[in-house]
C-alpha cells in the first residue's frame, strides 16, 4: 500500500494526534437515502464503510486504549488518492449525528507480530448545510358540545449536531430567519411558532421538549375558541353579568358584574412611571364592566365594589365585583319601564393586536433584574433550552483526563421584547326589536305597564321602598248579661247602650332619599276622632348617599250606633225581622296602603284605606258581624 492508501483517523480533543492506518483494504462501501420524520423526504444520505487494515500488536495496544473496542466519535476519518482526491472523507463538521462512528476490532497474526483489524465506519450527512434537518406535524381538531373548536398541533423538529452558531445564541425571529446555522434545536421555536387561527382564539398551551439525544425539539400547542379576545396583557380569563328585578325593590333593576382576569407575566415590564399590572388588570375589568353597567348613566348608583389581588407573589390575577342599582334605559338613554333591560346581552367589542395574540413560545419577556420599586425596563430576558451534549465530555466519549466535571440541565437567557399595548372595549349599539318583543310578553304577567319611577334630576331615587298598613275594628256591643241565683232561671241580656266600632289605622311608608307625606284621609261619616299620631324616622346615610326615611302615621277614630243605616250600621230586617243590628267596614271596602310596585293608584298620597268607590282595584270586602240584641 502507498501513502495514498492509508485511514487516517483522528478523535475530539485539543492536542490529539491523528492515528495512522496502513495496508487498507477497502471491502464494502454503501450509501443509502436517509428520510426525514415523513419517511418521503430525503435529508441526507447514510454512509457504512468496512475494511480491513495490519498493524503492529504495539500499535495496537495504544490505538485499542485511545479509541476503545467499541465505536468511536470521531472529528474525522480520511482516506486520500492523490492530494484531494478523497475515497473516504468523513468530518462532524458535515455529520447530522455528531459522527463519524468507527468500530474496531482486531485479530492477532500468529508468528508476525501483527494485527489484523477490522474496521467499520458510518455516518449520516446532510444534503445541504442548513442546521435543520426535518420539520414535521400533525394537527388535531376537536369540536365540542357548544360548537367550540380546539386544535391540538404535534411536532418534531430535527436539528443536525454539526450546527454551529453564526449570530450568537439568539434564536431566529421569525420563520425566515433562520437559514444560518443555529447552534441548538430549540433555537427554532419562534420560526416554527404557528399563529393563533383568528381573533377571538386563545392559546391554551405551549409545551417543548428535546429528545433523548437533544438534537429534536418536540412540541404540543393548543389553541382553543372563544366569543371574544381578551385585552392586551390578559391570557386567562372571563366574565358574568347578574340582571335581577323585584317588586320588594320597586321594579329597580339590581345589576352585578364579576371579571376575572389573569395577567401575561410581561406585565412585569411595566416601567414605574407606569400602572402596576394589577392595576392595567383592574383597568381592563372596568372597562369590560362598562358593557353591562354603563356608570356614567344619571340613574345609576354603585351601590358595591370589591376588588380582590389574588396570588401576588406568583403573577398578575385579579377578580373585580360591581354591583349596582339602575333603572332600565332603551338606546338612548332614556329611562324606561321594560322587564328585560337593554343591557341584558349588549354586544360590546375588545380589540388586541395580532402580535400580542400569539403568545411568544419562550415565554413572556421578564426583567432580568428587579429594581427596589419594580421593573427595570432596560433588558429584558426570555430562556430558552441547553441540549445535553454541549461541554458533556461523556456524551462524545472524549475521555479526555479524570475527574472531569459533569454538567447539568441548564437555560440559556436572551434578550427579549417586552410587548403591552392599550386597553380598547367599546359597547356596540344593537338593535332592541328582540327585546322589545320579549318585554312586550312579559308586560301583562309582571303587571310592569302602570309603574312609575319618580326620581330627581340628580339620579336620586325617591321610590317608595315598602309600606305596610294595618286597620284594626273593635265592636263593642253594650251588651249586659246578667244570671239570676236560681240555677234553672234563664239569664237576662240588657243592652244598655247601643253598639260603638273603634278602627285603628295604622300605616308605615319607607321611601329613599325624601320623607312621607302626612296621609290625609277623610273619616267616614258620623265618626268621632279618638287619637292622630305622624311620626318619621330619618335613617343613616350609606355610602352613596342614600338613606332611607320611614313614616308611621296612626290613629283611631269612633262610630255610635244613632239607630239609622249611616256609618257602616245597617238592619238586617230578613232574620229577626228588624231586631238585629249589624255593622261593617264604611263602604263594605278596605284599601291597602301604597304598593312598593309604585302603581298609579299608591303614588297619590291623600288616599284613606277606606275608599269611597266600591269598583275600585286592589281591594278586599270585610264580612258583616250581627249581634242579637
Amino acid at each position: 500500500m502507498t501513502a495514498a492508501c492509508e485511514l487516517i483517523v483522528k478523535r475530539f480533543g485539543a492536542g490529539i494526534t491523528p492515528f495512522t492506518f496502513t495496508n487498507v483494504n477497502i471491502e464494502n462501501y454503501s450509501t443509502e437515502p436517509w428520510l426525514a420524520e415523513d419517511q418521503s423526504t430525503p435529508s441526507g444520505s447514510k454512509v457504512s464503510i468496512s475494511g480491513t487494515c495490519m498493524v503492529s500488536l504495539e500499535a495496537w495496544s495504544s490505538i485499542r486504549d485511545a479509541l476503545g473496542l467499541e465505536a468511536s466519535r470521531l472529528e474525522y476519518a480520511t482516506m486520500e488518492n492523490g492530494a484531494a482526491n478523497y475515497l473516504i472523507n468523513m468530518t462532524s463538521a458535515t455529520s447530522a449525528i455528531g459522527g463519524p462512528y468507527l468500530k474496531l476490532t482486531a485479530t492477532q497474526v500468529i508468528g508476525g507480530g501483527v494485527a489484523l483489524i477490522r474496521f467499520d465506519l458510518n455516518d449520516t450527512t446532510t444534503i445541504c448545510d442548513l442546521p435543520v434537518i426535518s420539520h414535521v406535524w400533525t394537527q388535531r381538531m376537536t369540536v365540542d358540545a357548544a360548537g367550540r373548536l380546539t386544535r391540538h398541533i404535534n411536532g418534531t423538529l430535527r436539528a443536525a449536531r454539526n450546527a454551529t452558531a453564526s449570530d450568537g445564541l439568539l434564536p431566529p425571529r421569525n420563520s425566515t430567519a433562520w437559514s444560518a446555522a443555529q447552534p441548538y434545536a430549540d433555537m427554532f421555536r419562534r420560526a416554527i411558532l404557528p399563529n393563533v387561527p383568528a381573533a377571538g382564539w386563545r392559546r391554551e398551551s405551549q409545551e417543548f421538549a428535546y429528545d433523548s439525544i437533544g438534537t429534536g425539539l418536540l412540541y404540543q400547542i393548543i389553541d382553543k375558541q372563544y366569543a371574544y379576545d381578551l385585552p392586551n396583557g390578559v391570557r386567562v380569563g372571563d366574565m358574568e353579568f347578574t340582571y335581577e328585578r323585584t317588586v320588594q325593590d320597586a321594579g329597580i333593576g339590581n345589576c352585578r358584574v364579576v371579571v376575572e382576569l389573569e395577567g401575561d407575566m410581561s406585565l412585569m415590564t411595566l416601567s414605574n412611571s407606569q400602572p402596576s399590572g394589577n392595576r392595567r388588570l383592574v383597568e381592563a375589568a372596568v372597562a369590560l364592566s362598562k358593557a353591562r353597567i354603563d356608570a356614567t348613566y344619571p340613574f345609576c348608583i354603585i351601590t358595591r365594589m370589591a376588588i380582590t389581588e389574588r396570588n401576588i407573589l406568583s403573577g398578575f390575577s385579579i377578580r373585580f365585583e360591581l354591583d349596582s342599582q339602575v333603572f332600565p334605559s332603551n338606546e338612548n338613554g332614556a329611562s324606561v319601564l321594560a322587564p328585560i333591560a337593554r343591557m341584558v346581552g349588549q354586544r360590546f367589542s375588545i380589540t388586541r393586536t395580532n402580535n400580542t395574540r400569539t403568545m411568544d413560545p419562550y415565554g413572556a419577556a421578564t426583567p432580568a433584574t428587579l429594581g427596589t420599586c419594580g421593573a427595570n425596563p432596560s433588558v429584558f430576558s426570555v430562556y430558552s433550552m441547553v441540549p445535553h451534549y454541549i461541554g458533556n465530555v461523556l456524551s462524545g466519549m472524549n475521555c479526555d483526563g479524570e475527574n472531569v466535571a459533569l454538567p447539568y440541565a441548564s437555560i440559556l437567557t436572551h434578550e427579549g421584547t417586552p410587548d403591552t399595548g392599550a386597553i380598547t372595549i367599546a359597547v356596540c349599539t344593537t338593535d332592541d326589536d328582540g327585546v322589545d318583543e320579549m318585554n312586550a310578553a312579559f308586560e301583562d304577567g309582571l303587571h310592569f305597564s302602570e309603574m312609575e319611577q319618580p326620581e330627581n334630576a340628580g339620579g336620586g331615587v325617591q321610590i317608595v321602598s315598602h309600606s305596610i298598613s294595618t286597620t284594626n275594628c273593635r265592636y263593642d256591643s253594650g251588651l249586659v248579661r246578667m244570671a239570676p241565683m236560681y240555677i234553672a232561671a234563664a239569664e237576662l241580656v240588657l243592652q244598655t247602650q247601643r253598639p260603638r266600632v273603634f278602627v285603628t289605622e295604622r300605616v308605615e311608608i319607607a321611601r329613599a332619599n325624601t320623607a312621607p307625606d302626612k296621609l290625609m284621609r277623610p273619616l267616614p261619616v258620623d265618626a268621632m276622632l279618638v287619637s292622630d299620631d305622624w311620626n318619621v324616622s330619618f335613617g343613616k346615610f350609606d355610602q352613596q348617599g342614600t338613606r332611607m326615611f320611614v313614616g308611621v302615621y296612626e290613629r283611631t277614630f269612633s262610630m255610635y250606633d244613632n239607630g239609622t243605616t249611616s256609618g257602616g250600621y245597617f238592619t238586617d230586617a230578613t232574620a229577626y225581622a228588624g231586631s238585629v243590628r249589624g255593622w261593617s267596614a264604611p263602604n263594605s271596602i278596605i284599601q291597602p296602603s301604597i304598593s312598593p310596585v309604585a302603581t298609579g293608584a299608591s303614588q297619590v298620597l291623600a288616599s284613606s284605606v277606606f275608599t269611597a268607590n266600591p269598583t275600585a282595584a286592589n281591594n278586599y270586602g270585610v264580612a258583616a258581624e250581627s249581634f242579637v240584641t
